[in-house]
């Protein structure tokens, strides 16, 4: 990918593909990141070539799912899983661009099976993923994390539901 101009953090064209290739250094290589757990803390790495700026920007336009419109939405994220969810490497062969709800869909430490109970009917269900429980009961992920978590004196009550991880 060509960007034309300086680059400078006030240069649109540049700062996208910059804050996203600094995410993804940061992700596996800052053990401060609040990521890095879930990424570098569990061996995932960037490939060479990518550790060079210059290189990752010439790639850019050639990770699957890019266009010239997506490249202008700010909902859209570099993943390297795919629907194979254990690649361990950042690379042209791994990535795409995918949207907020695929990321959410993907991200491992949400993939956990959980069962969902209404405390008013006492029906039962089960999820695997978060953001989707959270879309279809129509409340925050943050509130069914913290349930499950019990976190903030939640106790795994969240709007109405209990939450609690499961086995079966």
């Amino acid at each position: 990918m060509i960007i034309e101009g300086k680059r400078i953090n006030s240069n649109p064209l540049f700062r996208k593909p910059y804050q996203t290739w600094k995410n993804m250094m940061e992700r596996c290589y800052n053990p401060k990141n609040r990521y890095y757990a879930n990424y570098g803390g569990k061996g995932i790495t960037v490939c060479e070539r990518w550790h060079d700026f210059n290189n990752f920007v010439e790639d850019y336009d050639k990770i699957k799912g890019f266009t010239p419109e997506i490249f202008e939405r700010h909902d859209i994220f570099l993943d390297k899983d795919g629907e194979n969810l254990n690649n361990s490497q950042y690379n042209l062969a791994n990535c795409e661009f995918i949207d907020i709800r695929t990321s959410n869909k993907r991200k491992q430490h949400q993939m956990k099976k959980f069962r969902v109970v209404n405390l008013l009917t006492g029906e039962s269900r089960f999820f695997y993923n978060q953001s989707e429980c959270a879309r279809e009961l129509g409340i925050r992920q943050t509130g069914i994390s913290y349930a499950l978590h019990k976190k903030n004196g939640l106790n795994g009550k969240y709007k109405g539901f209990l939450f609690e991880y499961t086995e079966l």
